[in-house]
Formats: structure tokens, C-alpha cells, sequence
């Protein structure tokens, strides 16, 4: 029980807020890369404080039909592998 309520008020407290904010620019980010591989525009990138994002992307109406099964789950990815992989970029 004791876990859980300092789980529960580290997550809610301020010194998080920062990483909760990089992993949400992640996702959103990696939404504009899988855009840019597809070959469609980046308008551009929101992250709010209320750590929420969003990805404005647009392109051909017939890439995008296609592009989309790429873009929307990209995000999910992005939030995923950057700490994931950052063991193998610190290694020698």
C-alpha cells in the first residue's frame, strides 16, 4: 500500500511534469517523422501543458488514405523506443 500512494503522489507532483512532457513531444514527434517518411507535410507540432499533443500533418488525399495506417500508430513507437534504446547508445 505503501507503494502505490508514493507512486500515486510522485506521479502527481511537479517533478515528473518535465519527462511526462519529453515523452509526450516523442509521440508527437515520432507522428512527424512516419509523416515525413510517407512523403506528406509537417505543419507543425503542439505539446500543452496538460500534457497533451498534437501532430497537424497533411498531404495527396490518396497518400494520406495509405499514409495514416503509418502516422497514427507512429506515435506509440515514439513514446516507446527512446528509452528503450538509450542503454545501447551509452555503451562503448
Amino acid at each position: 500500500t505503501c507503494y502505490i500512494v508514493a507512486v500515486y503522489l510522485l506521479w502527481h507532483s511537479q517533478l515528473l511534469k518535465p519527462f511526462k512532457l519529453w515523452t509526450v513531444f516523442m509521440h508527437e514527434f515520432s507522428h512527424a517523422l512516419a509523416a515525413w517518411a510517407t512523403c506528406n507535410k509537417v505543419k507543425g507540432i503542439e505539446v500543452n501543458s496538460m500534457e497533451g499533443g498534437l501532430t497537424h500533418w497533411e498531404g495527396d488525399a490518396k497518400r494520406t488514405r495509405c499514409s495514416q495506417h503509418f502516422v497514427l500508430p507512429a506515435g506509440y513507437l515514439g513514446s516507446y523506443a527512446p528509452p528503450e534504446l538509450e542503454p545501447f547508445a551509452c555503451r562503448r
